[in-house]
């Protein structure tokens, strides 16, 4: 008698999905605090230390982005991840 294991498979779909929405709202408020602080993208990337293509690929959701880079964005810009109201970002 064979015992049949229960393994966890998450559906590939749905988690790139939500990761896709949650890159673009997190870009989005990216993009929200650079204008409102009437900076530019290629002033912010400067001070990020990223390319201005980079900066412009996070700002759409077109790209993911390492710890590193993000925390470089919020010290340009003066603020943190944890100031982004949570739910813009679901």
């Amino acid at each position: 008698m064979s015992e049949k294991s229960s393994t966890f498979a998450p559906d590939y779909n749905y988690i790139m999905d939500n990761y896709e929405k949650f890159l673009c709202r997190l870009g989005n408020r990216i993009r929200e605090h650079r204008k409102g602080r009437n900076i530019t993208i290629d002033q912010l990337a400067r001070s990020a230390g990223v390319s201005t293509q980079t900066l412009s690929h996070i700002e759409n959701g077109r790209t993911s982005w390492n710890v590193r880079t993000l925390y470089a964005i919020e010290q340009a810009l003066h603020i943190t991840v944890a100031l982004i109201p949570d739910e813009d970002l679901h």
